[in-house]
C-alpha cells in the first residue's frame, strides 16, 4: 500500500458512484481505517519552522544575518556578550547547522529571515 502511493489510496478509498468526498473525507476514511497516511501542509510546516526559535534567538539570526559579531549584537540588544553566544550555540543546534554561514542560509531558505 505505501509503495503504490496516495493515488492508491485515493483509488481505494473513493467514494462509490453518486456519493460525494472531498480529498479531506477520503484521507480522515482511511485515516481511521488504521492505514498510515501522511498529509504535509507546506503553511504549517514554515509555521512548525518558525516557531523553532523564540523571540530573543529570532532577533539574534536577524542581527548575524547583517553582519554583526557577538559584541554587537550583545550591545544593541542590552545583554551580556555570553549570552549572545549561548544563543548562537542554541540556535545552530536548533537548526542542524554547524556554523553561522549554513545557519544563515537554512533560516533564509526556510523564510525565518
Amino acid at each position: 500500500m505505501l509503495g503504490a502511493g496516495l493515488g492508491a489510496l485515493f483509488a481505494e478509498s473513493a467514494p462509490e458512484q453518486g456519493q460525494e468526498g472531498s480529498s479531506a473525507d477520503i484521507l480522515r476514511e482511511a485515516g481511521s481505517a488504521g492505514q498510515i497516511v501522511l498529509a504535509v501542509s507546506s503553511a504549517s510546516t514554515r509555521k512548525a519552522e518558525t516557531d523553532l526559535f523564540s523571540r530573543r534567538e529570532r532577533q539574534i539570526v536577524a542581527q548575524i544575518a547583517i553582519g554583526a559579531t557577538s559584541a554587537e549584537i550583545a550591545t544593541r540588544l542590552s545583554i551580556s556578550i555570553h549570552t549572545v553566544k549561548n544563543h548562537r550555540k542554541n540556535i545552530l543546534r536548533k537548526i542542524g547547522c554547524s556554523n553561522s554561514g549554513q545557519m544563515i542560509a537554512k533560516c533564509v531558505g526556510l523564510g525565518i529571515i
